[in-house]
């Protein structure tokens, strides 16, 4: 993982957050400028891991989609 910015499409990411199962903090890419972590942290993106996602997405596929918030504010909960 990691990002260079001669491979950016956009001029800012256009995702609110990130949830995966596993986050690498090396950058695997030579042409890397900076690490996926870099990258996300300077656009203030928060990054949720060790998530078993293939349970996560049982879960949304059985009970539809629900609203959720991920923070990194130390909130425990939010109502909206």
């Amino acid at each position: 993982m990691g990002t260079n910015l001669d491979d950016e499409e956009s001029t800012i990411p256009h995702i609110e957050s990130l949830v995966v199962r596993e986050f690498s903090s090396v950058a695997s890419n030579w042409r890397s400028g900076e690490s996926a972590q870099e990258y996300l942290t300077r656009h203030d993106i928060p990054v949720l891991w060790d998530v078993d996602t293939r349970a996560l997405v049982r879960h949304i596929r059985q009970m539809g989609a629900l609203r959720g918030v991920v923070s990194t504010d130390g909130l425990q909960s939010l109502c909206l």
